[in-house]
């Protein structure tokens, strides 16, 4: 699980593990208070005016069309991108096998299940990330600079990620004549059901530390560096990227909710590759992405009466 947004009132789940351990995704019972939702909407309305005027007004929007340090390192562009494309194909793909494998031994449906099937994805992965970072640099370099530079970014993308998420869910409510499901995720039902089960802290440090990590380096580390390295300019690689990153998590939403997670999800990428390409390396993405996901469940369990 990866984001949580507050689209048209309601707290939704926009993306997770259950990519990986093909759960269903469940409605809960959490619902903010509607004047407490239109304020957060006003609020975030407004601030979303003011960081395009500040992004702009300091050109972060501008990026070079040549990688940025951090780049690619191998001669051969066209090797190294086949590398990198290779690699995270695997990476997306391989957390099924163990899945498969233990099919009908491990209990999906339960958080101790859920939680050894999410690390069992985990430790497949991690081979496959090795090779991600051992073909691009500098991806760890300056971590307290650019971690720094990632809560900032962070701060900024917030405020435009609730304002896509509520207009897409307002609009697709309007539309459809139902509105979105309070909560959109089966691991995130689990966590706030369950909430004192020791494995809810197995699936807690999946969601904030694995998965912000392993996601990171394959989508900002391995297929925006593939399109960076082929040549592609940043923003068709960002764009790029960021339509794979929002498909890869489509199942994990439900029918109802998939309008404003969706476009969540999409500004949510977006602002990611842009911390890639504006930093050159990985810190900056995987520690905004970890706190965005840490700052979600928070905000759950507080809707929750937690």
């Amino acid at each position: 699980m990866a984001a949580l947004l507050l689209g048209g009132g309601h707290v939704i789940a926009a993306d997770g593990e259950s990519d990986h351990v093909n759960a269903a995704a469940a409605a809960g019972s959490v619902e903010p208070d509607s004047t407490a939702a239109r304020t957060v909407a006003i609020v975030a309305a407004v601030a979303s005016i003011g960081v395009i005027v500040l992004a702009m007004r300091r050109r972060w929007f501008v990026l070079p069309a040549s990688p940025t340090p951090g780049s690619p390192t191998a001669p051969n562009a066209n090797e190294l991108a086949a590398w990198l494309i290779g690699a995270f194909l695997l990476q997306i793909l391989v957390p099924a096998v163990p899945v498969m494998a233990l099919q009908g031994v491990i209990a999906a449906d339960t958080i101790a299940g859920r939680a050894t099937l999410q690390w069992l994805a985990y430790l497949v992965q991690i081979p496959l990330a090795i090779v991600i970072v051992a073909r691009i640099r500098p991806a760890f370099a300056a971590p307290l600079r650019t971690a720094a530079i990632g809560l900032l970014g962070l701060a900024c993308a917030i405020p435009l990620i609730v304002t896509g998420s509520q207009l897409a869910s307002f609009l697709q409510t309007w539309w459809t004549s139902e509105p979105p499901a309070a909560l959109a995720h089966d691991t995130l039902r689990m966590l706030i059901e369950r909430g004192g089960d020791p494995w809810a802290w197995a699936v807690i440090a999946a969601v904030t530390i694995g998965a912000p990590i392993l996601e990171e380096i394959a989508y900002r580390g391995g297929l925006q560096g593939a399109m960076r390295a082929l040549g592609i300019g940043p923003w068709a690689a960002i764009a790029l990227t960021s339509v794979f990153f929002a498909i890869m998590h489509l199942g994990a939403i439900p029918p109802t909710s998939r309008a404003g997670a969706m476009t969540g999800l999409a500004i949510l990428s977006i602002s990611l590759g842009l911390l890639r390409e504006r930093t050159g390396g990985l810190v900056a993405p995987i520690v905004a992405h970890a706190m965005f996901n840490v700052a979600n469940l928070v905000v759950a369990w507080m809707f929750a009466g937690g």
